[in-house]
C-alpha cells in the first residue's frame, strides 16, 4: 500500500484534501473484499432451482372495524364502561358519580372526533395518552357548570380525563366506535 505523507500549506496546517484522500484509503484498507460482479454473472450456481416461482400475494381488503361490544346502546355507558358506534353528536349520560355534568360528542369529521366535557371537579387531569397521533389534543378551555374540557383525538388515540377513558376505536365516514373505560372505583 502506497504511503502517503501530509503535507503542510503554507500557513503550517495539513492540507485538508490530502488528509480526505488518506482517509478514504485507510478505509477502503479496512473494508472486506467485494466480490466481482462479472465473475460470479458468469460462475454458475451451485445449487438448480428446481421450483417454480411463487404467485404473489393478492392484497387483502383493509379490514373494517369490528361490530361494537355494546352496538348503538348509548345507556351501556351509564357506568363508564362501554364500546358502541356512534353516527353524529351524542349526549353520553354517564352516572355523576364519575364527575361529570356531561360528556359530549360534538363531532366527527374524516377520523377526528371531537368531545366536550364538564366535570363536576374542581381538580382536572387531563391527557392523551401515550401512543396517541401527534394531533391529539386535551385541554381546560373554560368554566361552565365546572371545569370544561375538550379534546379532539383521531382513529386509535386514547384521551383520560380525570378517571374516565375515551378511546377512538375507529372513526371515518360521518361514523365513529368509542370505547369508554373508567379507573373509578364504584364504577
Amino acid at each position: 500500500m502506497p504511503s502517503f505523507a501530509p503535507t503542510r500549506a503554507a500557513t503550517g496546517r495539513t492540507a485538508p484534501a490530502v488528509l480526505a484522500g488518506t482517509a478514504v484509503l485507510a478505509l477502503a484498507a479496512c473494508a472486506p473484499p467485494q466480490p466481482d460482479p462479472a465473475a460470479s454473472a458468469a460462475a454458475p450456481s451451485a445449487a438448480p432451482s428446481t421450483s417454480a416461482p411463487s404467485p404473489s400475494p393478492s392484497p387483502s381488503p383493509s379490514p373494517s372495524p369490528s361490530e361494537p361490544a355494546d352496538g348503538t346502546d348509548l345507556d351501556a355507558c351509564a357506568d363508564g364502561r362501554c364500546e358502541v358506534a356512534v353516527d353524529g353528536p351524542t349526549e353520553f349520560g354517564l352516572d355523576p358519580e364519575l364527575g361529570f355534568a356531561s360528556v359530549e360528542l360534538v363531532s366527527i369529521e374524516g377520523d377526528t372526533v371531537e368531545f366536550v366535557l364538564v366535570s363536576t371537579s374542581s381538580e382536572v387531569a387531563i391527557a392523551c395518552e401515550e401512543g396517541s397521533s401527534p394531533d391529539c389534543t386535551a385541554s381546560l378551555t373554560g368554566y361552565s357548570d365546572g371545569p370544561l374540557i375538550e379534546t379532539i383525538s383521531r382513529s386509535g388515540d386514547r384521551v383520560t380525563v380525570n378517571d374516565l377513558g375515551i378511546v377512538i376505536v375507529h372513526a371515518g365516514d360521518g361514523a365513529a366506535v368509542i370505547r369508554l373505560e373508567t379507573s373509578a372505583p364504584n364504577a
